[in-house]
């Protein structure tokens, strides 16, 4: 639950903030064949050069934010599965590294502690964001005219064509496999127990968008 004295502790990014988000489109005609710019040639020349089209889409947006809560209830408000709202303490200066599977997102987690008993942690909501997400399409066209009526349309398209891997965020259970001490009146409380070799925040798992080629024909009359 949230303070009731002090609001300032739900402020932050929205859930589903995207902050930069890139995306086009093209489509090109090469100026190859008949009636075009280079070769303009027929027969069957054109139909081996002739006609091709190359088109793309490509999306490159900001990753997700995401919070690091804690699993007690150390303001003491009552709901200690509520970690949006009862977030981790900072006790040195954090920042995220380049997502990459099995390694940190963090530069040091050691740096996340429980807040004391009866106090709010100073990290703010959703101020850690996960790895960006991109994508690149690809198709290639390829147009025989049939007559003035018919044309048939080769397709080749490849989604994901840079094979670009999409990291998912790291882990952010504190707590995970009771790495951290959560016990109050503890001389150790919040501290990361020696020999404990919880996942806390490791990168362990990317989207499933591999390269994904297809192949079609496309009759139009």
């Amino acid at each position: 639950m949230p303070n009731a004295f002090d609001d300032s502790n739900i402020r932050g990014l929205s859930s589903f903030d995207r902050t930069h988000s890139f995306v086009s489109n093209f489509v090109y005609e090469l100026p190859i064949g008949k009636g075009r710019r280079f070769l303009n040639y027929g027969g069957a020349l054109n139909t081996v050069i002739g006609g091709w089209q190359v088109t793309g889409i490509t999306f490159i947006r900001s990753g997700g934010v995401f919070t690091i809560g804690i699993p007690v209830d150390a303001l003491g408000v009552g709901d200690a599965g509520n970690n949006v709202i009862q977030r981790a303490s900072l006790r040195c200066s954090v920042s995220v590294m380049g997502a990459s599977l099995g390694e940190n997102y963090f530069s040091d987690p050691t740096c996340f502690t429980l807040p004391a008993p009866g106090t709010e942690g100073n990290g703010s909501r959703n101020n850690f964001r996960g790895p960006i997400n991109q994508s690149h399409d690809l198709g290639i066209f390829k147009n025989f005219q049939m007559n003035e009526r018919i044309k048939l349309q080769f397709r080749a398209e490849m989604f994901n064509f840079l094979n670009h891997a999409n990291f998912n965020g790291p882990n952010t259970n504190i707590n995970d496999k009771d790495a951290i001490d959560i016990k109050f009146g503890s001389p150790t409380y919040g501290q990361f127990i020696p020999g404990k070799s919880g996942g806390f925040g490791l990168v362990t798992s990317k989207s499933d968008d591999r390269r994904t080629m297809q192949l079609a024909l496309k009759l139009t009359f």
